[in-house]
């Protein structure tokens, strides 16, 4: 199964996919080259359908909520350089250096 393919089943963005199978390595696949010479993966159907019935039996409605179970932390607020730079410039220094 094509990664688009699984994205699509899945009703995610492919994005979302690539965490799924290398941040979480909730996917199993193999990497392939086409005829290009381009890397592909071929993801293990058998998982997707799985982690779909998971979600299914679960009652979640979204996947941000099935992906609280297997990450430790909680849910927090991420904020961008600029909006540090502007609330506390001495906290962005703390954290660069």
């Amino acid at each position: 199964m094509t990664l688009r393919d699984a994205a699509r089943k899945m009703a995610v963005s492919p994005k979302t996919l690539q965490r799924l199978i290398h941040d979480y390595k909730l996917i199993r696949y193999a990497e392939e080259f086409n005829a290009h010479n381009q890397k592909t993966f071929s993801l293990y159907p058998e998982d997707v359908e799985r982690l779909i019935e998971f979600k299914k039996k679960g009652n979640f409605k979204s996947w941000k909520q099935l992906l609280t179970i297997f990450t430790s932390k909680n849910s927090i607020k991420l904020y961008s350089v600029k909006y540090l730079r502007e609330v506390d410039p001495n906290l962005l220094r703390k954290i660069w250096n």
